[in-house]
């Protein structure tokens, strides 16, 4: 908000000035010095307005154009000129503007003929008219079963891969696309059933589920000597495009093999070697599918192998023989447990309606960054499947069900609050790596929206409890805090 109120007023002081625009708006000023190169030899979409400066219509536009160019830091390219300037006269002239302002789109084509937009000139309108132009096209689709030939194609070539939860590719990817266009390939994997994880995880070799999407990688050479850079900053056009020109140029040194996290590398450091070793997951996983188990089944096993190895202290072997006594108890109760969901017929995987938890992630993608809104998406499903499986069961317990639901988010969402503050607190990601600047400041602002949602379930809570309504608990805060 504070960023938008400061370009807005930079705006309005650039009009007193007999300009649009300040020198510092996001808003690209145009002039036959840079005409060309900034808008006729790029490879993807500009939106230039020719204006006048003394033009009402224009001075209207400036703050909702300005916007748009915020809004899409770069993505597409937003541009003016101004008219009113004589040097400027003659490409005015040339591209037939004969009122202001008049706003054209030059598209991603090789002979970059624009059109003219008569559409709404709401920041919106705009913005939606803008990204429509980012050809889809620049970006491969890809089938799991095809990753690996996508990777095998001139295999002395970088690739960039994304392995996103949503089915279309974002207006920064395709606009990324086309920034690399003719020098790297760019393919798109929609993941979010286990065909495509398992292709990643074996074509790539990395570990990667639904709660560690979007994943971002530049991979280069044959499968046997596979060079792969995965991206570990924001989502944020300005931020990747700069990590890719840095790998490209070899100032990104390639990923090692199951690079453990920092602090992990740590704390092991520091044990005694182990005198007992437990079977990893993925062991665990075979052995459950030598044994007969479904693939869910065993998934499940490997899912819950994989939480008892994070806590397995190795100075003791009673310790882990006690803990993997443990592991096969749980195991043993999540399969009785999803055999009998089985039997009676009822759906258990949390995937239902692609198209619906599509949207949803989409919302909340956009309100707290891809992974933390990835991770509330799948939590709001299961909050939601829980409640219909109690209803099922008992059609009478609405409130119980609301409760159930509404705790099971309450815990996911402050389960999310803690990894965040984990990772604040020692200065490096999920994976291990130093966190930037932007990122420690994107982290926090997320830490502030999950905390905001969590208060607002404990509020509903607590008014149930109390028999109240919610503005009612509400009163009762506000008037003990004194706010």
């Amino acid at each position: 908000m504070l960023r938008t109120i400061v370009l807005v007023v930079g705006t309005f002081a650039g009009i007193a000035h007999g300009a649009l625009f300040a020198a510092q708006s996001p808003v690209m000023k145009l002039t036959p010095a840079n005409f060309d190169k900034e808008i006729l030899r790029i490879e993807k979409p500009a939106m230039v307005a020719f204006t006048a400066p003394w033009c009402g219509h224009c001075q209207k536009l400036a703050p909702q154009y300005q916007r748009v160019a915020s809004e899409l830091d770069e993505v597409v390219k937003i541009a003016y000129m101004d008219c009113d300037d004589k040097v400027n006269q003659a490409i005015c002239a040339k591209y037939n503007v004969k009122g202001f302002p008049t706003l054209k789109l030059f598209p991603a084509t090789k002979k970059r003929i624009p059109r003219d937009y008569n559409g709404d000139r709401s920041a919106q309108a705009i913005t939606d008219y803008v990204v429509s132009a980012l050809p889809a096209e620049s970006v491969q689709r890809l089938e799991p079963s095809k990753l690996q030939n996508f990777l095998d194609k001139n295999t002395d070539s970088p690739k960039v891969l994304l392995v996103s939860p949503k089915s279309k590719s974002s207006p920064m990817y395709r606009s990324l696309a086309l920034d690399f266009r003719g020098r790297v390939p760019f393919g798109y994997l929609y993941a979010v059933k286990d065909e495509a994880f398992g292709a990643v995880n074996e074509v790539l070799n990395v570990k990667l589920d639904l709660q560690h999407v979007p994943a971002l990688y530049m991979a280069k050479g044959p499968r046997s000597d596979l060079k792969l850079h995965k991206y570990r900053g924001s989502m944020k056009y300005k931020l990747i495009k700069r990590w890719l020109d840095e790998v490209l140029d070899g100032k990104v040194v390639a990923d090692e093999p199951e690079k453990k996290p920092a602090t992990e590398q740590a704390e092991q450091s520091k044990k005694p070697e182990s005198k007992a070793k437990s079977a990893t997951p993925q062991e665990e996983y075979e052995a459950f599918k030598r044994a007969g188990y479904s693939d869910k089944e065993a998934k499940v096993a490997m899912r819950i192998s994989e939480q008892y190895g994070q806590d397995i202290d190795q100075e003791d072997e009673k310790q882990v023989k006690e803990k993997a006594k443990k592991k096969r108890e749980a195991i043993k109760r999540q399969l009785e447990a999803l055999r009998r969901v089985k039997e009676k017929g009822k759906q258990t995987d949390t995937q239902r309606d692609p198209v619906t938890g599509e949207k949803l992630m989409d919302k909340l993608q956009d309100l707290i960054g891809d992974k933390w809104g990835t991770s509330l998406a799948s939590l709001v499903i299961k909050a939601k499947e829980k409640a219909e499986q109690i209803l099922q069961d008992n059609p009478a317990r609405a409130l119980h069900a609301t409760e159930e639901s509404e705790l099971y988010m309450l815990n996911g969402i402050n389960g999310d609050i803690k990894a965040i503050e984990e990772q604040l607190l020692a200065g490096v990601d999920e994976d291990g790596y130093p966190l930037t600047k932007d990122m420690e400041e994107t982290m926090r602002n997320h830490h502030e929206v999950l905390q905001s949602m969590a208060q607002t379930i404990e509020l509903r809570m607590d008014a149930r409890k109390k028999q109240k309504s919610e503005e009612e608990v509400a009163e009762e805060l506000l008037a003990h805090y004194d706010l």
